[in-house]
């Protein structure tokens, strides 16, 4: 599988969560995570963090279904996430 150039972004302010990419890719599982945040990357997509209730492990979904990696910068403290896979 080809890796994606990284990318950086921010974390946008939401009132309400969007499941939506959860209910795309698994509907059957949406009572097994939590919507935790969403980042806008540098080049405007947006990717959404869902935490599962048991292993507290993050899934993150683009609009679009597929899975991305997201780290945060280790060498800032409060670093902004950063698009890796």
């Amino acid at each position: 599988m080809r890796r994606r150039a990284s990318r950086r972004g921010k974390t946008v302010d939401r009132e309400t969560p969007d499941w939506q990419p959860l209910l795309d890719l698994a509907p059957e599982h949406r009572d097994d995570f939590m919507w935790m945040f969403e980042v806008e990357l540098d080049n405007g997509e947006r990717v959404h963090a869902f935490k599962h209730y048991w292993t507290r492990r993050y899934l993150h979904l683009d609009l679009e279904g597929p899975c991305v990696c997201l780290q945060r910068a280790r060498s800032l403290r409060g670093g902004r996430p950063l698009l890796v896979a």
